[in-house]
């Protein structure tokens, strides 16, 4: 084989090396994304913290506090003042970080059915009524039914699946990011070894990490401009709004992946000037 043939089969090869890691370094990225992006309770919180979230659970719990209240016969202000709103939302951002991390919350209710049941009786004292011991026994089933509409208002929807997810995708970056990072690096060391001079294989590794962002970038600023997910249909607005949020968010985070890289190609171009430079 003559050197020209050389020459060319080594560029072939050293294509067909960058373009397998190009390959490692999106997946790398599009793993390291996904649990940046989606699978981090900050990322839920930032949702949750966008649009009158906490106030819309609130507002919804005390509506439906109401509706249970008027068919017991008592007026609907007795649920009035029963958990403020620091309580709602401190409850809420402790139960998404315990249940992304697969943890029991357990709601401390307690404080909650103490007032009620001191606003029920202010109410029968204040209308010179006799408590019977019909209602005596009514009463701790009442709040106990209050404080259940009250766990259940709180509770975010979907979040409790998340552990399992973050479990199975913890177990896959356990093993998958040292696999990437050790193929990668055999490449690397393939590629700068091929070549006669050494930034000719460092070129092929800037050709590899430009590709990484560009499929990195492409499709999350694809779905930042169309907003194809702000078409999804859920009724309870404040949901919608945090929901919303939450996926905007992991999709910016695909973007930084993509800044790094251009950080990353921008360094390795320099690395290159300055080997250059160094052989002669």
């Amino acid at each position: 084989m003559n050197r020209k043939s050389k020459k060319r089969l080594r560029g072939i090869i050293s294509t067909i090396l960058s373009f397998l890691l190009a390959v490692l370094f999106t997946v790398g990225s599009v793993l390291v994304g996904l649990y940046i992006g989606f699978l981090n309770e900050n990322r839920i919180i930032d949702g949750l913290n966008y649009k009158d979230y906490y106030s819309g659970v609130e507002e919804n719990f005390y509506q439906n506090s109401k509706d249970i209240t008027t068919p017991m016969g008592l007026p609907e202000n007795v649920v009035d003042g029963i958990v403020d709103s620091e309580t709602i939302y401190e409850n809420i951002k402790d139960y998404v970080v315990a249940a992304v991390n697969g943890q029991t919350y357990v709601f401390a209710t307690e404080d909650l059915k103490t007032k009620l049941e001191q606003n029920v009786r202010n109410y029968f004292t204040s209308q010179g009524w006799e408590i019977t011991s019909e209602q005596e026994a009514t009463i701790p089933q009442y709040t106990q039914m209050i404080a259940d509409e009250y766990v259940s208002c709180v509770k975010v929807p979907f979040v409790e699946h998340f552990a399992a997810v973050k479990r199975i995708f913890q177990k896959i970056l356990l093993i998958g990011i040292p696999a990437i990072a050790i193929l990668s690096a055999i490449i690397i060391f393939m590629l700068v070894h091929m070549q006669k001079w050494k930034h000719r294989g460092v070129r092929y590794v800037v050709y590899s990490s430009f590709a990484t962002m560009i499929m990195v970038a492409v499709p999350g600023i694809a779905a930042l401009v169309s907003g194809f997910y702000k078409k999804i249909n859920i009724s309870t607005e404040y949901l919608y709004y945090a929901l919303v949020k939450y996926i905007s968010n992991g999709l910016w985070v695909f973007i930084y992946l993509a800044f790094v890289w251009f950080a990353i190609s921008l360094a390795l171009l320099f690395l290159i000037r300055f080997i250059k430079k160094y052989r002669n």
